[in-house]
């Protein structure tokens, strides 16, 4: 897991291009309010998430590090899929509301040069997917409800709002074809949707390309 954040970290920063960006460092101990002894278990009452539930729940009797580390930043999405073995993980380690700052001749706030927000998947209790997503907190007015965005260009790219949380991951697929996954949770409702779309190319000249896409629905618990 370290040397993956360490990569996403390189990344992340190429992705900016002009703007130029600090590592974010170690962890704050402020994006982390929960102690190591707090139970992160889920309660599987749905039928069609049990599959993924209990996969969850069995990382984390067995002190899963990867996964625990995670759940104990402030903020954070388990969103469990309906009718198979898959969950994400999004940990928004939401800054606290003193750490915003007045940008100099601009007119919002924000929480530091750069923050991170983290996305996990895991199929069939293996880790599938790994994300650290480099961007930045933002607010319109001391008040208000902070706002992340990722650097531009960055893939995966995510935002999040006081309504929505929303990935969008792009990349090639086996067949040479290009594959767009989306994520997107309704933080009201604790319900998630997820969809892969597909393009691929043609078998042959004389065929058309290849377009498809797969749609899924989640319910999420969510750890502050």
């Amino acid at each position: 897991m370290k040397s993956t954040i360490v990569l996403f970290l390189l990344i992340g920063t190429a992705i900016g291009q002009d703007i130029v960006l600090p590592p974010p460092g170690p962890i704050p101990k402020t994006a982390q309010q929960a102690p190591p002894s707090r139970d992160y278990s889920a309660i599987c009452s749905l039928p069609s998430t049990e599959a993924a539930c209990k996969s969850y729940n069995e990382l984390v009797t067995s002190r899963d590090k990867d996964l625990l580390d995670v759940l104990k930043m402030r903020d954070t999405y388990v969103c469990f899929r309906e009718n198979e073995d898959v969950f994400s993980v999004i940990s928004l380690a939401t800054p606290q509301p003193s750490e915003f700052k007045k940008v100099p001749k601009g007119a919002f706030y924000d929480a530091g040069p750069s923050s991170w927000v983290i996305h996990l998947r895991f199929k069939n209790g293996q880790d599938d997917k790994s994300d650290f997503l480099i961007g930045k907190w933002t607010k319109l007015e001391p008040g208000s409800s902070p706002f992340f965005q990722t650097l531009p260009k960055a893939n995966p790219s995510l935002s999040a709002s006081e309504s929505a949380i929303t990935l969008l991951d792009e990349f090639e697929n086996l067949k040479g074809g290009k594959t767009t996954y989306t994520l997107q949770v309704r933080r009201s409702t604790m319900r998630a949707s997820e969809e892969f779309q597909w393009d691929d190319p043609p078998k042959d000249t004389k065929s058309t390309p290849e377009r498809g896409s797969q749609t899924y629905d989640a319910h999420c618990i969510i750890f502050k």
